[in-house]
């Protein structure tokens, strides 16, 4: 007896009359023999521990191909391989491959399926089934042979089969969605890998974060009446660049909300992203700007994705509205992509800005170990040891001259013009501030 899975018609062929010895099985009989041990191993019966320690039959021997070919004109007397099947599979391709086990080498065979006409696939799949005149009509106890129950079945297996296609080509069109979107990142980050320029897009970024922060501060008051909100565009954009190095708010609210203000901002906003290139220059910028993009590229796209299976595990209820899943699918998709890629660029646009470069000195190089002649007597110092402490302190205590710099031209990151080696942040800027000169 053999049990067959929706797996069957795959593997070995089921040979009439047994299996065969082959090599291996002989060693192991042999081995057997001589240790004694092939009749406690095969004795009548054995305890299973799958069944719960329960006895069950032993398996039997494998046969020589002599035995088999004996025992199988035996079975092809008795009329072959018989299949018994006790359901239908949701595919007629099992079915038919089940099927198949018998009459395999050109031997005899014959299959048979019994199904239960409360199956869980009629009830599904086509519940008016036992509303059949016939079958209502017929006898609860008796077989049904009648031929419109296998094609019944037939149309069954045929409505499944088309619903799993259809469940598999949504499957498809849905990644072919996402597919688009996936070439389109894959494709800008192919280009920033490869050394593409990506200044030009940052500063269009630039123009554009700063026009949608304008038209963010609208606010309706309690009375009604929209104001504008001039101190959180302010604290906004000082969050992006140090917009306090070149305007101040007094100066920000002289200024009509609108175009003009617009303008001014983005204005504000390029002088500052050009004294950053300058101070930096075009190499070492353009390596900033290609980091940034490629790092605000790699962590929208992550949670892009994991927004994506959130709408894809819930986008089939919206059947239940009436909706065409896949066309709101497309939908929810788009609009989301459309905000991941200004999601890309405002974290490139904050980066770049916010991002500071640490350019290491290089290392002087030590000269060249010079020949001495080492003399009896006291060496005299030479070099700056040669200087008097009170000439040391003097040189180094000499103070710069500061008239005729431009405070307002200084970064607030760049060294301090007094010499003290201090960002000009925490040396002399606060001390300006306070004296209203910057």
């Amino acid at each position: 007896m053999t049990i067959s899975t929706n797996m069957a018609g795959r593997g070995v062929d089921i040979l009439l009359g047994g299996r065969v010895e082959d090599d291996t099985v002989k060693q192991a009989r042999r081995q057997e023999m001589e240790d004694g041990g092939l009749a406690a191993e095969y004795a009548d019966t054995f305890m299973s521990f799958r069944r719960g320690g329960q006895e069950r039959a032993a398996p039997p021997l494998p046969l020589s191909d002599q035995e088999r070919r004996e025992k199988a004109e035996e079975v092809r007397a008795l009329g072959g391989l018989f299949i018994l099947g006790t359901e239908r599979h949701e595919s007629r391709r099992i079915d038919n491959q089940l099927r198949g086990r018998a009459g395999r080498q050109g031997d005899p065979g014959e299959s048979r399926f019994y199904v239960s006409l409360e199956d869980h696939l009629w009830k599904i799949f086509n519940a008016k089934m036992l509303e059949n005149p016939v079958l209502r009509a017929w006898p609860t106890t008796e077989e049904v042979r009648d031929k419109f129950i296998s094609g019944m079945i037939l149309k069954t297996q045929e409505r499944i089969e088309n619903h799993y296609f259809e469940a598999r080509k949504h499957v498809l069109e849905y990644d072919d969605i996402l597919n688009t979107q996936r070439e389109t990142i894959y494709a800008k980050r192919r280009g920033i890998l490869l050394g593409e320029d990506c200044g030009t897009e940052i500063h269009d970024g630039v123009a554009g974060f700063i026009a949608e922060a304008c038209d963010r501060h609208w606010q309706v008051t309690d009375d009604g009446d929209t104001v504008y909100d001039h101190e959180g565009l302010y604290e906004e954009l000082n969050n992006l660049f140090p917009l306090v190095d070149y305007a101040s708010l007094s100066e920000l609210k002289e200024i009509e909300p609108g175009e003009h203000l617009r303008s001014f901002c983005v204005e504000k906003a390029e002088e500052a992203y050009r004294e950053k290139r300058e101070r930096y220059g075009d190499e070492m910028m353009g390596q900033l700007e290609r980091h940034v993009m490629l790092r605000a590229v790699n962590d929208q796209w992550m949670d892009h994705l994991q927004m994506i299976e959130y709408i894809r595990e819930g986008i089939s209820l919206r059947s239940y509205g009436q909706v065409d899943p896949l066309v709101a699918y497309k939908r929810e998709t788009f609009d989301l992509f459309q905000n991941t890629l200004g999601k890309i660029r405002d974290q490139a646009v904050r980066l770049t800005f916010q991002a500071e470069l640490r350019v290491e000195p290089a290392a002087p190089q030590a000269p060249p170990p010079a020949m001495m002649q080492v003399e009896d007597g006291p060496m005299e110092p030479s070099g700056p040891a040669a200087l008097a402490p009170e000439a040391s302190a003097v040189a180094l205590a000499e103070p710069v001259n500061l008239d005729g710099i431009d405070w307002k031209r200084v970064g607030r990151n760049d060294l301090c013009p007094c010499g003290s080696g201090k960002k000009f942040k925490a040396c002399h800027y606060p001390i300006l501030r306070q004296q209203g000169i910057i």
